[in-house]
């Protein structure tokens, strides 16, 4: 049996878009998560030099704003599914919280302050 080393850790971080991209019927893509398995800021100028990403391309190439809003480190690829599959990424981001933003759900409870 081969036992396979312990992988040491990436990051995934949360990609904020303003304005948001609008995708079908009334859906807008204001966020994208992703996984860097060393180095973040490489990672995220790649997306920014619109490579890997068809959405943050898209959204940069609409004209729009693409900022860093949080980062987890020393996490694996299922953290990122995890997250992923919770479908509330409005509510992981310290700007969409701030500014009451819930993706759709109603405003937070109690309202930030």
């Amino acid at each position: 049996m081969t036992v396979r080393p312990e992988p040491s850790g990436g990051s995934v971080y949360l990609l904020h878009f303003e304005p948001g991209l609008p995708v079908t019927g009334n859906r807008v893509a204001r966020h994208y998560l992703g996984f860097a398995e060393h180095d973040v800021d490489a990672r995220i100028e790649q997306r920014l030099r619109r490579r890997g990403s068809p959405l943050v391309a898209a959204v940069l190439a609409a004209g729009g704003r693409v900022t860093l809003e949080r980062v987890w480190t020393g996490v694996d690829r299922g953290f990122e599914r995890r997250l992923k599959r919770r479908h509330e990424k409005p509510r992981l981001c310290p700007r969409c919280v701030h500014d009451g933003v819930t993706g759709g759900r109603g405003p937070l409870s109690p309202a930030p302050a």
